[in-house]
């Protein structure tokens, strides 16, 4: 998040359980679950991040269903299915979320989860008052569907050595620079090495090559 947030003010939102171990982070901002509905404070920071949604447990959404519909949905846990995200270019992109089988349990759990996504990430930023001189960056981690295209989609990853390195300040070009400033993420020079040589197999471009922005 620090690297996403390339300097600039964020918002993290996050379960309150896991809230603390945000805080302290230079020009992150934490609100946890539930804690952020109607805020409005949070209109000119550059990158809102939201990691997981509220997630009611099943005996919860069967009631709600049921409160609802006026008639008895089964307690039921949820199950993979398959929805879609929209791109930017118009194209979709398959992936896997939890949903119930039951629509109404469906529906219950939609209101909660999903549209905490919509109030949480999506709109505490006030994206949609933004123009080029004040631009937003939007990072979603959950499997849920949105209703807005996305730019991108892609799995969660761990830091890289190579984002690690950047966030410490100090970027060397060859391995034996890369293991003695860096001991924490190379045991060896052999290893900072071999990290260099799977890069390069990866990207198929050469390590040496540096690319400022």
């Amino acid at each position: 998040m620090r690297l996403k947030a390339r300097g600039r003010e964020a918002l993290v939102i996050i379960h309150q359980c896991h809230e603390a171990a945000f805080q302290g982070l230079p020009g992150i901002t934490t609100r946890h679950h539930g804690d952020i509905a109607g805020d409005d404070d949070y209109g000119h920071v550059g990158a809102v991040f939201q990691i997981g949604g509220a997630f009611p447990k099943a005996d919860d959404i069967a009631m709600a269903a049921s409160a609802e519909t006026f008639r008895r949905v089964p307690v039921a846990k949820p199950v993979r299915a398959k929805c879609a995200a929209l791109m930017t270019d118009g194209t979709g992109v398959e992936f896997e979320r939890l949903a119930y089988e039951h629509p109404a349990a469906q529906a219950a759990h939609a209101d909660v989860y999903d549209v905490s996504f919509v109030q949480g990430g999506l709109g505490r930023g006030r994206g949609i008052n933004r123009g080029p001189e004040s631009p937003l960056d939007v990072y979603i981690y959950g499997n849920v569907p949105l209703p807005v295209p996305l730019t991108s989609i892609a799995r969660w990853r761990r830091a890289s050595w190579l984002d690690k390195m950047f966030l410490a300040g100090d970027v060397p070009l060859n391995a034996h620079d890369m293991a003695r400033f860096h001991p924490d993420i190379f045991r060896s020079h052999a290893a900072a090495a071999k990290a260099v040589e799977r890069l390069a197999q990866q990207t198929g471009r050469p390590w040496h090559e540096v690319v400022c922005e």
